[in-house]
């Protein structure tokens, strides 16, 4: 007996048939449709908006519906790109870093964030390096000490690898960051990976700026053998300051942030 179509297949099937106009009433249907049926993500995103914003409940509440509507165009791009190749216009920022990256002799860690999704950008960004971008997706991770050892070996052998930089798997050890009034726990593996192996780790973002479009934006490296921590510390900066900005696009839908030690000032609510 076939299970019935689940609603993330019945949005691709309607996506891949319907007419381009029609695209934006679909994708903020499915938004809404999320945003209503997914309580337990849909107060983790609040909750996390008040922290990384630094608001009142009501005001993260009124913003949460555009982080399931920033999820469901990524999805609804990434669609397009598995079934027709790369389709999007890109916007490159730190053009001299991917040069870095295309001419070191040794390999080079991209740290990304759940913003737009490394599939949809893995085509333009390889044909501009003119190498290879093996990635880590959830499927990958097996236990800390196996996806430890895999990456230092790939590292090593001068491969260029993209690993989330904002998720600890089930299981991974995590580090607490304090960063602008705000905790955020971030896995260390990857970090510690290219540490030992003595590459640089590049924070690398995928920003939505339009219909079909995107911004590829590498950020200056970590420096190649620094202390973990210390590179921890600039990750986490990094990552909350492109997170604020572009705060709808940033798809946490798990609890991810919590206020640090220090009280926040509440002076100046977003």
């Amino acid at each position: 007996m076939s299970s019935s179509p689940t609603s993330a297949q019945i949005f691709s099937w309607a996506v891949s048939r319907s007419p381009i106009y029609v695209e934006p009433v679909l994708v903020a249907a499915a938004a809404t449709f999320s945003f209503i049926t997914r309580g337990k993500e849909r107060r983790a995103a609040t909750a996390n908006l008040r922290i990384l914003l630094n608001c009142g409940w009501l005001r993260a509440f009124l913003r949460t519906p555009r982080v399931f509507l920033g999820s469901a165009w990524i999805a609804t791009d990434t669609l397009h790109a598995d079934t027709r190749g790369d389709c999007m216009d890109w916007d490159i920022v730190g053009l001299e870093r991917y040069h870095e990256i295309a001419n070191a002799p040794t390999g080079a860690l991209l740290l990304t964030a759940r913003m737009g999704s490394f599939s949809v950008a893995n085509p333009a960004f390889t044909h501009r390096l003119g190498k290879p971008v093996f990635t880590v997706d959830e499927a990958d991770l097996s236990t800390e000490t196996s996806l430890a050892a895999d990456l230092h070996e790939a590292l090593s052998a001068g491969e260029i690898i993209a690993i989330s930089g904002d998720t600890v798997p089930p299981g991974h050890s995590s580090a607490l960051a304090d960063i602008a009034a705000l905790r955020i726990a971030l896995p260390i593996v990857p970090l510690a990976a290219a540490a030992r192996a003595h590459v640089p780790a590049y924070p690398f973002f995928i920003i939505r700026t339009g219909r079909r479009r995107y911004q590829l934006r590498v950020e200056a490296p970590l420096p190649p053998g620094s202390d973990p921590e210390a590179s921890l510390k600039i990750w986490a900066d990094t990552l909350v300051t492109i997170g604020r900005r572009h705060w709808s696009q940033w798809s946490i839908f798990a609890p991810l942030l919590s206020p640090s030690a220090t009280p926040p000032d509440t002076s100046s609510d977003v």
